[in-house]
């Protein structure tokens, strides 16, 4: 590599180190959301309960709709997030999340809250794995495990957030205009993330992290041009014969109910 070509790529390498965290900041940013969504039933239960005249069964329904349609959606968000990219996937699923969360501020009845709740769990539904795609494009391969930590970190100060501060707001202008302020966040995120992120380096003339990863080790960058996509059936049976997967399935599957219950509805931490 020539000197001013060397040159130059040191300088867009370092442009990729910078600006990688700024598209990390905007999604693990959405990903908090998503978690404070989450658990924020958890400080209105007894106003939902008087105003909407809720049970217990029923409370649990509404609290659940968000996990019914956020279950569902797993599969379809890998699939979005690997053909539209992170970028447009998180953009769309903020804006619904915050029309979902309009609505359920609005709600004039149980259809309606029932509907919000369905609304803010299709959104958010798609933005862990979009920010698990972004991650791949963004990080070193030696990284992800660090910067999923962080991600998770992330998420778990939005669950905070949905705790003793969101009560201190719901004490302060009431239940409904605190989930309209939820919802005008959801809206200021959907669109830094469409402003600022994007879905791989390339996107903004940067080198990828291949070529990164192959220049600091000295090594030739591999053929990419050759490979096509994995189609989805033989994805599926790669993942569903792994066997690693079927024991971590059965163990989340033990024990996540349980801790979505408690964490959710009666914000145990």
């Amino acid at each position: 590599m020539r000197n001013s070509s060397k040159q130059n790529f040191t300088q867009q390498v370092e442009r990729l180190l910078r600006h990688r965290w700024l598209v990390w900041g905007v999604l693990a940013s959405s990903f908090a959301i998503v978690f404070f969504h989450r658990v924020s039933l958890a400080v209105v239960s007894d106003q939902l309960m008087a105003e909407f005249n809720l049970g217990a069964a029923a409370l649990g329904n509404l609290g659940a709709m968000y996990f019914y349609v956020y279950t569902v959606m797993q599969i379809p968000s890998g699939i979005l997030a690997d053909t539209t990219g992170p970028r447009l996937t998180v953009s769309v699923g903020m804006l619904l999340a915050a029309a979902g969360a309009a609505l359920f501020a609005l709600a004039s009845g149980l259809s309606m809250a029932f509907a919000g709740r369905f609304l803010t769990g299709l959104g958010v539904s798609v933005v862990f794995v979009a920010v698990q795609k972004a991650q791949t494009a963004w990080f070193r391969m030696s990284e992800f495990a660090t910067i999923t930590g962080l991600t998770s970190t992330i998420g778990n100060i939005g669950a905070a957030l949905a705790a003793t501060p969101l009560a201190f707001l719901v004490a302060a202008i009431g239940w409904r205009h605190s989930f309209l302020v939820i919802a005008a966040l959801g809206v200021v995120g959907a669109v830094a993330c469409w402003l600022l992120v994007r879905d791989r380096p390339q996107d903004l003339g940067l080198p990828s992290m291949a070529e990164l990863e192959a220049y600091e080790s000295g090594t030739e960058l591999p053929d990419t041009q050759q490979q096509s996509a994995i189609p989805f059936r033989q994805a599926l049976h790669y993942v569903l014969h792994n066997r690693h997967t079927i024991p971590l399935f059965i163990t989340a599957l033990g024990f996540n109910g349980a801790l979505q219950s408690l964490t959710a509805m009666w914000g145990i931490p």
